[in-house]
């Protein structure tokens, strides 16, 4: 898949708290969204689990509902300063899994009104609102909610308009839908997917390249994996990154002044749609160690 350097999470120039006001609460919201993840993917990879271990998958989403309840009631919606991004980004994995209905959608008018704002990415509004549509028995609208899985491939609920679905999720900036569901995929089965889907830092073919292919670590919510690390696995030769000595193995950290380390695919993206003769700025890191940053113009490579 040609990158469509995609992501979510972190704001704009936001940074990860390093220091949270509220530890305790992060380190409770980032055990019960790991918890999550873990009985998902459980139920993803065993299609045949027993009674007593849905019903156990059930109590503990249950028990997730009535600790974000008290947790929105004692401090209203957490915040990156009180509990880090990353806890932020969990408290969002959680709100997407609430068993109580109501309560979700009585979250619908903060949900617009805070990605009105920018304070909430165009990822999670849009598995929020497709979540409640499809809860509603409506179609979805940007294609973020799985009913099913054949043979490791993820399937989309019904769509609203699925001829436009891309045009739809590219008018509130997510990356098409088929590389969404490669992303969804990958998380589930990341053996079976390949994993330098950011190949050659280019969203088309006649947008050019910078000539690095990436292999992309991550974790958070399955539905728009919270990066860990892009790692480069292979430079074109003549291309702008040899030109500029990045080698296999060495870790980009920064992308047009947005850290890597705690986004996600679709927050990225705009920082790599760019057309031929445009420039990024990217942080590298040696494997011993050393940070630089360097600046590689898009071009087009011989494809020889």
């Amino acid at each position: 898949m040609l990158l469509q350097l995609c992501a979510c999470s972190t704001l704009p120039g936001e940074r990860l708290i390093n220091s949270p006001q509220m530890p305790e609460l992060r380190k409770t919201i980032l055990a019960l969204a790991d918890r999550d993840q873990a009985l998902r993917k459980e139920r993803v990879e065993d299609a045949a689990l027993s009674i007593e271990r849905q019903q156990e998958i059930e109590q503990f989403d249950h028990y997730s509902t009535q600790m974000v309840k008290n947790i929105y009631a004692n401090n209203g919606w957490p915040t990156s300063r009180m509990i880090g991004r990353d806890g932020v980004d969990a408290f969002w994995l959680l709100v997407q899994h609430l068993t109580d209905f109501e309560f979700q959608r009585s979250l619908l008018p903060f949900v617009e009104r805070a990605f009105s704002n920018g304070s909430i990415q165009a990822q999670d509004y849009a598995l929020f609102v497709d979540r409640l549509l499809v809860r509603e028995g409506k179609p979805q609208r940007y294609g973020t909610q799985i009913r099913e899985w054949k043979d490791k491939a993820p399937i989309p609920y019904a769509i609203e308009n699925p001829n436009r679905v891309n045009t739809v999720r590219a008018s509130i900036g997510l990356f098409n839908l088929e590389d969404y569901l490669v992303l969804v995929k990958q998380a589930y089965f990341p053996d079976d997917t390949d994993s330098g889907f950011f190949s050659n830092l280019a969203t088309e073919e006649d947008q050019g390249s910078v000539g690095l292919q990436l292999d992309v670590r991550g974790s958070g919510p399955i539905e728009d994996m919270t990066i860990q690390s892009l790692v480069v696995s292979e430079v074109a030769k003549t291309s702008p990154a040899e030109q500029a000595g990045i080698q296999i193995g060495d870790q980009i950290i920064e992308i047009d002044g947005l850290p890597v380390a705690g986004n996600s695919t679709s927050m990225l993206m705009p920082a790599m749609d760019k057309p031929i003769g445009d420039k990024i700025t990217m942080v590298v890191r040696s494997s011993n160690g050393i940070e630089r940053k360097v600046t590689l113009v898009i071009t087009t490579l011989s494809s020889e």
